[in-house]
């Protein structure tokens, strides 16, 4: 989206006519499906709509600009695509960016009942590898791997927002992505030995983690402190979802957590604690630690990614090379020699 010289974004009423009345047939068709998941069997969070809603209305905008003067979004056509994919490609786009406009796409297409119009979005790119995301980490993105003081910085986010340091443990000590830190309800999912995951996970997948150090101990019973009741999530009540969470990003920007400053955002304590996980299983630092000795065997390495593909709350094993690194091609050619 373009802004202006002042840096604010145009507004609707600013608009051309034949603009104001595309969008308005994006908001008509927004407010009848918008709402419901992809499958159509439930309700989506209104973030999560309003999101929709926003990239739709951006993408008539940049179709205004290309000089395709649409006034009515069911008459998109494979042109509009087209120039959609040469824009965002043009640009530099990433591969997952790239791959959540064409499930919006796909589901412009159901909405305004042009089924399959779309096709392979890769026919549309220039270099059609660009749509193709590499889930293998090639860097280290943990902070125990880039020489963060841990002590340091919770101290630092504490004196800001014990609330929010503690979303941080939870990550570090769980795996949880900053979502799941939030949404969490300590004591209904404190099962014991056991942590039971459900709300804000990716797909609304459940996935129970085990508590087996004292470390996670201490930090769940600390995370209770701040529940206001029993069923109560880690949001402050005076806050929603999306208003706590942007102050969970402006502490963290703070204190310097970000890729620009020290080369890790909040999600590298996932990547530590699953990493930690393939150590604890196998005995050996992942490949993206600079670990796996010969004495480890494929089977055994697959064995482990299965299991931090569970913890990390993914269906596919492949996701584990996401926080471990490459599946190693000595480990792979052991298996042919038993």
């Amino acid at each position: 989206m373009t802004t202006d010289k002042k840096g604010k974004k145009p507004s609707d009423s600013t608009a051309s006519p034949r603009l104001r009345k595309l969008i308005r047939s994006i908001d008509a068709l927004h407010k009848r499906f918008g709402r419901r998941s992809a499958d159509g069997r439930r309700e989506i969070g209104f973030s999560t709509a309003a999101q929709r809603r926003k990239e739709l209305r951006t993408m008539a905008r940049i179709l205004h600009k290309r000089g395709f003067e649409l006034t009515d979004i069911a008459n998109l056509k494979q042109k509009h695509i087209r120039a959609l994919f040469i824009h965002w490609e043009g640009k530099g786009t990433s591969a997952a960016t790239l791959q959540k406009y064409a499930s919006l796409l796909a589901l412009l297409e159901r909405w305004i009942e042009k089924h399959g119009m779309m096709g392979d979005p890769r026919q549309y790119l220039e270099n059609a590898a660009c749509f193709e995301r590499d889930y293998v980490a090639k860097n280290d993105k943990t902070p125990s791997g880039n020489g963060i003081d841990l002590e340091a910085l919770f101290a630092a986010v504490t004196a800001i927002s014990p609330r929010v340091a503690m979303h941080l443990h939870l990550q570090a000590s769980f795996g949880l992505r900053v979502k799941e830190s939030m949404l969490l309800q300590p004591y209904l999912s404190d099962r014991g030995s056991t942590l039971e995951v459900y709300r804000g996970t990716k797909g609304r997948r459940y996935r129970p983690l085990p508590i087996d150090t004292e470390y996670q101990r201490e930090v769940l019973d600390h995370a209770k402190t701040f529940a206001s009741s029993r069923s109560s999530t880690l949001v402050p009540a005076d806050y929603s979802l999306y208003q706590w969470t942007n102050y969970f990003r402006r502490v963290v920007r703070g204190v310097g957590l970000t890729r620009k400053a020290k080369g890790v955002t909040p999600h590298g304590f996932r990547h530590d604690y699953l990493s930690g996980q393939y150590l604890d299983l196998t005995g050996c630092l992942c490949p993206v630690k600079g670990g796996v000795t010969g004495e480890l065997t494929a089977e055994e390495d697959r064995a482990a990614r299965m299991v931090v593909a569970e913890r990390a709350g993914h269906s596919r094993t492949q996701i584990a090379s996401a926080y471990l690194g490459p599946v190693l091609q000595f480990l792979k050619d052991k298996t042919t020699k038993h």
